[in-house]
């Protein structure tokens, strides 16, 4: 997971990223380990974080060595701004693809009531473009799978 990671650290440099907020399950797991159904993964060039409630934190913790697991509620504005702050995050991207018009309405309100002036950067593709090339364990598994 880890080498996965820092193929993605790349990415975000290549694209002027300072963070990406991944919420698509695949693109969680994929990254993190982490198959419980609710959470993000928060990544910036020195920090993987995973973002859960109550329900998922022992899970995260034994399922994704590599990331610090936070609580959180899925209220945007109870974490959004503050870790943002905290992390220094300046532009952001997001799933493009998984989040609703909903949701970053309500991302973008809880960014700009506490006056965080991030950018959301919508992304469509950076993971799933990793996930695509296969990894030597992924080869195996699928061959064994075709027998």
């Amino acid at each position: 997971m880890n080498a996965r990671v820092a193929r993605l650290r790349e990415r975000l440099t290549e694209k002027s990223y300072d963070a990406i907020l991944v919420s698509q399950a695949e693109n969680r797991r994929y990254l993190s380990g982490f198959t419980g159904s609710a959470g993000f993964l928060l990544i910036t060039g020195s920090e993987a974080l995973l973002l859960t409630d109550f329900r998922y934190t022992e899970q995260a913790g034994l399922q994704a060595p590599f990331f610090k697991v936070q609580q959180v509620r899925y209220a945007w504005d109870s974490w959004l701004p503050d870790l943002a702050r905290e992390l220094q995050v300046r532009r952001l991207a997001f799933d493009a693809n998984h989040v609703t018009f909903a949701t970053y309405q309500a991302m973008i309100k809880a960014l700009q009531e506490k006056e965080t002036n991030v950018e959301l950067a919508p992304d469509e593709q950076t993971v799933e473009l990793l996930r695509a090339i296969k990894e030597p364990e992924e080869v195996a598994a699928i061959e064994r799978a075709q027998r």
